[in-house]
């Protein structure tokens, strides 16, 4: 699997009134969404808040440096871009680099649920990512997570000291 483009998409969307944050009023809030695709058809995205021109500068620097690799290998992507800015400290960067590294994992998080789920789970995410045309709700053939042997558990750390494990 190899990555073929990467688009970066700025969002803006006003505030209803002005809106106080610290020192500052805003009135709009934007946003950036990157999309990554892959030859195999599969698009990941990631998004950052931030200043929005510097953050889609620096995403188009890093384009050449995915276009070509291999997207299953986030961390690795996330420390050669890393390297190769030379720790410059460039209003953007760690924005946009955040966003590359959040659509990398869509990919690779998309790519293990497609390879290794059940058949009914492979066609319902392979929708959901747009391989597929959308066909008849695939919902009806799910097994429930108790038929199929997973057992969902949360944590929460107490403030007296003594952990909570509940299982579902």
């Amino acid at each position: 699997m190899i990555i073929t483009k990467v688009r970066a998409s700025t969002i803006e969307a006003a505030f209803p009134q002005p809106l106080a944050y610290l020192r500052t009023w805003y009135d709009k809030r934007t946003a950036i969404i990157v999309e990554i695709e892959t030859d195999k058809g599969l698009i990941g995205r990631g998004g950052c808040h931030g200043p929005v021109e510097p953050a889609a500068n620096a995403i188009a620097t890093m384009t050449p440096w995915l276009v070509g690799e291999n997207p299953l290998r986030p961390t690795l992507l996330r420390q050669s871009i890393y390297a190769r800015l030379d720790g410059c400290r460039r209003a953007g960067v760690r924005e946009a680099l955040t966003s590359i590294y959040a659509a990398l994992w869509d990919i690779t998080d998309k790519q293990q649920l497609l390879s290794n789920a059940p058949a009914a789970w492979s066609a319902h995410f392979a929708m959901k990512a747009r391989l597929l045309p959308p066909a008849e709700p695939i919902e009806k053939e799910l097994p429930k997570p108790a038929m199929i042997g997973i057992a969902a558990c949360s944590h929460r750390p107490s403030l007296q000291g003594a952990n909570v494990v509940r299982r579902y």
